[in-house]
């Protein structure tokens, strides 16, 4: 968990720490995706473009779907479709 005041470079630690964990802990880890839980869409898109961007840039051999970047609630969507729980009304769960 990263906790700091805007623009303290929490997101790009983040995003450092998750490429290193992908990049040099393949023994420990094998093919496992590195996840990354943000709480609004927007930090969870902006975290996927910045990973995207630095595989690119430093001609890394990785993908961003080495990564699983969620909301809390995609990833909760996520496991709740995986394992068939339903839901009592109709509203998107990222609503």
């Amino acid at each position: 968990i990263l906790r700091g005041a805007p623009g303290s470079g929490k997101t790009v630690t983040l995003v450092g720490k998750a490429i290193y964990e992908k990049l040099y802990k393949k023994t420990i880890y094998g093919s496992k995706k590195v996840l990354i839980l943000t709480f609004t869409r927007i930090l969870a898109e902006d975290i996927r473009n910045m990973i995207q961007n630095n595989i690119e840039y430093n001609e890394l051999k990785l993908l961003v779907d080495d990564f699983d970047i969620h909301t809390m609630h995609s990833l909760t969507r996520k496991l709740c479709n995986r394992y068939g729980i339903k839901w009592d009304t109709d509203e998107d769960i990222d609503t």
